[in-house]
């Protein structure tokens, strides 16, 4: 049997800062949400990215969206990115060029 492996998730401070911004019970969703999920199949839970984003994944709670890297080395998911879905991709576009 093949052993699974756990990922480690950390939260950038600016992922933290942008979490902060979204309405107390539903940011506390998402980010359970989010550690749980990306923890146990960060390829699976979410997709990946194209073009300026390519290397980066987007996983998807309600109307948000997580951007995040996957360290496959280190056994680490960094969540770099939380906004609504309408502004994140175009926001995240400028930051990662």
């Amino acid at each position: 049997m093949v052993e699974k492996k756990i990922y480690r998730v950390e939260w950038t401070e600016e992922a933290e800062k942008q979490l902060a911004q979204i309405d107390k019970t539903l940011g506390k969703k998402l980010y359970e949400k989010t550690n749980h999920d990306l923890s146990l199949d960060p390829f699976n839970n979410g997709e990946p990215l194209l073009h300026e984003l390519k290397g980066l994944w987007s996983f998807h709670f309600s109307r948000y969206r997580v951007i995040y890297r996957i360290e496959k080395e280190k056994v680490l998911v960094s969540v770099l990115e939380v906004d609504h879905r309408k502004n994140i991709y175009r926001k995240s576009s400028r930051k990662f060029k």
